[in-house]
């Protein structure tokens, strides 16, 4: 009651006080107040009123603290509310628990040993980081608990034991290889049409159908009038690619070249299958008006059950002036290319600082941007990851089909690679399987470092959970590092309210 005295109106609870007394007062003489002033007050033992217009010296002092706390406590309320409104990792209610119902245990002389295959230029890389994790190096892969190759080697499949952990996993070129990376990403969009489509538009080129269809948008839909890209889906570092410029040469003879290329395929037992892709327009450039694309990184952390994970990666930046206008040569519209000694690299920190300068610029035409512009362009990188891992779980990621792997689990690390535009619009160009570890920058080696350190970690962690109890929940990871999980179990990252543009940006065909 003194509490409420110091907070409530006083009068008025004095008199509900006093009506109390009145009505369960034994005097039958009652008579109906005519004013409040009539009522009877309870009296205290000095004989002042209890309830009433009295106030205590501490009231005041009692009313601003309460009036604090519960500031505070809206405050807390608030804060934990745009926490969990900005977190967007696996749901703090996820359970994702493997198949089995045990796990064979590291044999203790051989825990926390590694094998790295001694023909790879980037191994000191790999070695390194198990080292500064105190792990010892084995001598033959059969005493390694983990065991790294840059390239799989498929012999080692059926050689595992049960508790080993190997690079690899069968089946993984299926997203590997630029066609079938297509193809399956297609039947992904059309499975989730809601989806954001984060590749840019692309048509294999191997049946009479899928040709004409392409056939059908340079003629029919102004294709002629765009750039093009034709690729050889089994090279890289900028080899078996074509740039056709808008109603060039190359794009009008495009089919001649698709078919003289399937003739020499002919006699192949896997032939490939060439692609073309829309050239990305209005492409962000770097500081000096060169173009840049991003290699970033996730990872498979697990295939049983599925957990990938991304992490941020680096910039990769063209050594030529970009000139939408000039289709004459690669060397300017792509940034890794046979001239790697030219190339400058960019840090995250860069790439924040350039993203950032060109939101400012540009606030008008980027406000339907309703985040924080750095995070809008990362979202968009770990949704497509996520999207890799949805799109192809049912050909790989431990579905094998052959039986080949006798490990129980396995982890890989790999790369992808983006193209961002003035839109702050991600796409999406293609995924690799053990991406090269060059450290000719200061800051490639610290980046090696923090990826693969926690990458181990991770795949410990996983591998230690589940020894000790396979029924276990393995979420939350504790030692990711800066690795972020965007797929666990059936639960996939999304960018929630996120609307990709219907209409690609136009190019520029005057000098930039």
């Amino acid at each position: 009651y003194p509490l409420l005295h110091c907070l409530l109106p006083f009068k008025p609870l004095g008199t509900i006080m006093s009506v109390k007394a009145r009505l369960t007062s034994t005097n039958t003489n009652r008579t109906s107040p005519k004013t409040v002033r009539d009522l009877p007050q309870w009296k205290n033992d000095r004989g002042k009123p209890k309830y009433g217009a009295i106030q205590k010296p501490w009231c005041q002092e009692t009313r601003v603290r309460l009036f604090a706390g519960i500031l505070g406590l809206i405050a807390l309320l608030f804060l934990k509310s745009a926490l969990s409104h900005n977190y967007d990792g696996p749901p703090h209610d996820l359970v994702v628990v493997g198949k089995r119902t045990y796990y064979q245990h590291v044999p203790t002389e051989y825990r926390r040993r590694f094998y790295v295959d001694d023909d790879n230029k980037f191994r000191r890389t790999v070695i390194r980081a198990f080292r500064n994790r105190g792990w010892r190096k084995a001598n033959e892969p059969e005493e390694a608990q983990f065991i790294w190759d840059k390239y799989a080697e498929e012999h080692r499949f059926s050689e595992l034991l049960p508790w080993q952990r190997y690079s690899h996993y069968p089946d993984f070129d299926y997203w590997e290889e630029k066609d079938y990376f297509v193809e399956h990403f297609e039947k992904y969009y059309q499975k989730h049409p809601d989806e954001p489509r984060l590749l840019p538009e692309t048509y294999i080129l191997d049946t009479k159908s899928r040709r004409k269809e392409f056939q059908n948008r340079l003629e029919k839909q102004g294709g002629y009038n765009e750039p093009w890209v034709l690729k050889i889906p089994d090279q890289n570092n900028g080899s078996g690619i074509t740039m056709m410029g808008p109603n060039s040469k190359q794009l009008h003879q495009v089919f001649d070249a698709v078919n003289k290329y399937l003739e020499q395929q002919q006699d192949k037992e896997e032939p490939s299958r060439l692609i073309v892709q829309s050239y990305i327009c209005n492409e962000l450039t770097w500081y000096h008006n060169h173009k840049f694309d991003l290699r970033f990184y996730w990872a498979v952390i697990s295939i049983d059950p599925l957990i990938v994970a991304y992490h941020d990666g680096y910039v990769r930046v063209g050594n030529a002036n970009y000139d939408e206008s000039d289709w004459s040569s690669t060397r300017q519209h792509l940034t890794t290319h046979t001239f790697l000694a030219d190339e400058e690299k960019g840090t995250m920190e860069q790439l924040k600082s350039r993203i950032g300068q060109h939101y400012h610029e540009n606030k008008a035409a980027l406000k339907h941007i309703r985040v924080d512009p750095v995070t809008h362009v990362r979202n968009q990188f770990k949704a497509a990851i996520a999207q890799t891992a949805a799109a192809f779980k049912d050909v790989t990621f431990g579905n094998d089909k052959n039986q080949l792997l006798t490990a129980e689990n396995a982890y890989q690390y790999n790369g992808a690679d983006f193209v961002i535009d003035n839109n702050l619009d991600v796409y999406y160009v293609e995924a690799q399987a053990g991406p090269g570890m060059e450290e000719e920058w200061d800051f490639r080696v610290e980046q090696h470092k923090e990826l693969w350190t926690t990458l181990i970690d991770a795949v410990e962690e996983v591998q230690l959970k589940q020894e000790a109890d396979p029924n276990a929940n393995l979420l939350p990871l504790e030692k990711v590092g800066g690795w972020e999980v965007v797929y666990a179990g059936d639960w996939q990252y999304k960018y929630q309210g996120y609307i990709r543009p219907t209409e690609k940006p136009k190019c520029n065909l005057g000098p930039r």
